[in-house]
């Protein structure tokens, strides 16, 4: 449970971050929660991962987490980029 609270705290905090420095995003309530549910699926596809990989094919867990670390920050970075900040991807920039 505190591992939970403690990770959608720091996604707020990433998602301040993310919004000023990397994306040049003004904060807007759809980004936040379209922001959360990326998350929120990164989340749960680090779950998804630990529960293959360790429980049912036995790989030793520190191995996973970080094939998982590296796997979901690319797609994470992807995702926010596609899904949430696209005011600032948007193509005719230049």
């Amino acid at each position: 449970l505190t591992i939970t609270f403690l990770y959608f705290t720091s996604v707020a905090i990433s998602y301040l971050g993310n919004s000023k420095w990397v994306f040049n995003s003004s904060i807007r309530k759809i980004n936040i929660t379209k922001y959360f549910i990326v998350y929120f699926t990164g989340y749960l596809l680090n779950i998804y991962f630990q529960f293959v990989f360790v429980d049912l094919w036995l790989f030793p867990h520190q191995y996973v987490q970080l094939m998982a670390l590296c796997i979901i920050s690319v797609y994470l970075f992807i995702v926010v980029r596609a899904f949430v900040f696209t005011e600032n991807t948007s193509h005719g920039h230049g």
